[in-house]
């Protein structure tokens, strides 16, 4: 095969984008505490988390309360793309 062909091709699957899918995380495993000025855990506090793909772009948002001990946790999320 010629050479110029070769890298040419190899150039064109470089510039176009991903060349086979990959299993990334979308939304790393999150643990928050939730405490009040003096330091005290907040039980039944709402939080939001908003994640962003870069491809194809879009937001989510996902709401949790935290627990007796004001912890709040957030799954990993992963997929093919």
């Amino acid at each position: 095969m010629n050479i110029k062909i070769l890298i040419s091709v190899m150039l064109s699957f470089v510039v176009s984008g991903c060349v086979y899918p990959v299993y990334r995380t979308i939304q790393p495993e999150t643990k928050v505490e939730v405490v009040d000025i003096k330091g005290v855990a907040l039980s039944g506090a709402k939080v939001y988390l908003s994640t962003k793909e870069f491809y194809p772009y879009k937001f989510k948002f996902e709401i949790v309360q935290s627990d007796e001990k004001g912890i709040a946790e957030f799954d990993s999320i992963k997929k093919w793309g």
